[in-house]
């Protein structure tokens, strides 16, 4: 094994090179006598135990990534010593290695914080153990010329803390009568792993009896794995209140065997939309007027209900994202024609739950933003006639849409062949920021949303608009 001693000041290299004798044993190479022991100069670099985060005491402000045994020194006071560790990521997007550097102490601890940081922004917080390809540093500089030595590599061995979440979990109660088989009412997250986005929700009906009667909204939540239990109702991983019958509209959880029913209700809702976060272990029900999607069918999409409007005001306010003809389109309630379906009113801008198709639109036949107001039964359109790609990853910058063409069979704007440098991107309509998609992640898109960092690469673009809640974009490498 190598030292690598570097020289950084290069102005101070006749200086350094007079007193080389200054610096104790940095051109011996030592012998590994001990297994786990790693070359640092005349000394050693230790590797540790596995660092669970679950296991540290609360409060922790530091922890132990290595030790090192007669770390390399200097005779000369005019150079001070500082210790750093380095972390290698091979990044899979790039293929390129990426390197981090955390200061460490001369006894081979670092801020707890900022080694959670680093492990949960490059691997997520998933609770898998990781590897951390790491070299130890001690650099030494006057002020003027700086030398470092770097240990052989090394191995530190982290363990992210979270619960345990799974891919999916599903209200069970009143909405689909306690059944152990339906899982029409799965709670969802933002398309972004879960343990980057914990927090699930759902929007169920209130339930009335057959002569009319509200009934309580008793339930639980069941995760993924109870379907495949052996005996459903004796798995304990059910997710519940602490007391049974807690009507608490927001407070924590308990999971596990003693997981109770919540029963908690809002005399004015027509819906309740149940939220669970499955990393602070809260919750949230809100009662609702109208349910969270307004459909679109029509001779534009063969007059099936796969054009989407959303709300997240619930008070009957529907915005989406879709290409209409005038051969005719209606608004459903549902994803199917059982609820109640809204064509056009008396006058234009308005709808009426039996009026009959709606033929009339502002600019003819083409792609739109759609603004239903269930309240007041009123309609409007904003065509748009362009949606590009823009921010520092494109050709153009922050100054110059690269536009997209609209394939009607897929349903989705598009642009083939595009070269990306690695940077920020959002998508935006009619080359201006009144309508604009970001977020999280390309997996949900939202109005104004954050801007999407994306890799270097030629991609095939892919931006199905829609609405809030099921807008998204799928860039495939080529």
């Amino acid at each position: 094994m190598k030292i690598k001693s570097y020289l950084l000041a290069g102005l101070a290299m006749l200086a350094m090179a007079s007193c080389d004798d200054s610096f104790n044993d940095w051109t011996q190479q030592a012998t590994n006598t001990e297994k786990d022991a790693i070359s640092f100069g005349n000394g050693t670099v230790n590797e540790v135990g596995l660092i669970d985060f679950a296991n540290l005491p609360e409060g922790t402000d530091s922890v132990q990534v290595c030790t090192i045994s007669a770390a390399p020194t200097t005779s000369s006071d005019t150079y001070k010593s500082s210790y750093s560790i380095i972390f290698s990521y091979t990044n899979p997007a790039t293929s390129k290695v990426e390197e981090t550097t955390l200061n460490m102490s001369k006894d081979g601890k670092v801020a707890f914080s900022e080694l959670k940081s680093y492990v949960e922004a490059t691997y997520g917080k998933r609770p898998t153990e990781r590897d951390l390809a790491s070299v130890a540093r001690v650099s030494f500089s006057n002020g003027t010329t700086a030398t470092y030595l770097n240990s052989d590599n090394f191995t530190v061995k982290v363990k992210p803390q979270a619960p345990e979440i799974e891919q999916a979990y599903y209200y069970i109660g009143a909405a689909n009568g306690w059944s152990t088989t339906d899982q029409t009412y799965k709670l969802t997250n933002s398309g972004l792993d879960v343990y980057d986005d914990p927090e699930f929700s759902v929007v169920v009906p209130v339930v009335y009896d057959k002569d009319g009667k509200r009934q309580d909204n008793w339930f639980k939540i069941a995760p993924a794995s109870a379907y495949s239990a052996p005996d459903f109702w004796s798995y304990d991983k059910f997710i519940g209140a602490a007391t049974n019958g807690e009507s608490a509209a927001e407070g924590s959880f308990v999971q596990g065997k003693d997981a109770q029913a919540f029963n908690i209700n809002d005399a004015d809702a027509k819906y309740y939309k149940i939220t669970f976060n499955l990393m602070t272990r809260k919750y949230k029900v809100e009662g609702l007027n109208f349910s969270e999607y307004l459909y679109m069918a029509g001779n534009a999409n063969g007059w099936h209900q796969i054009d989407f409007l959303s709300t997240s005001t619930y008070d009957g306010k529907y915005t989406g994202f879709m290409y209409l003809d005038t051969n005719g389109f209606k608004f459903c309630s549902q994803a199917d024609w059982q609820g109640k379906n809204y064509g056009a009113g008396a006058a234009d801008g308005t709808l009426s739950d039996s009026g009959d198709n709606i033929t009339s639109l502002p600019k003819g036949d083409g792609y739109y933003k759609v603004d239903v107001d269930l309240s007041k039964n009123t309609v409007a359109y904003t065509r748009i006639n362009t949606i590009g790609m823009i921010g520092d990853a494109t050709a153009g910058g922050w100054s110059e849409d690269t536009p997209m063409t609209y394939n009607a069979t897929e349903r989705c704007w598009e642009a083939k062949g595009v070269t990306l440098k690695k940077g920020d991107l959002k998508f935006r309509a009619n080359n201006d920021w009144t309508i604009n998609w970001g977020g999280k992640g390309l997996a949900a898109l939202t109005q104004g949303g954050d801007n999407l960092k994306v890799e270097a690469g030629t991609y095939d673009v892919q931006l199905f608009a829609w609405c809030n809640g099921k807008a998204y974009a799928v860039l495939t490498r080529k």
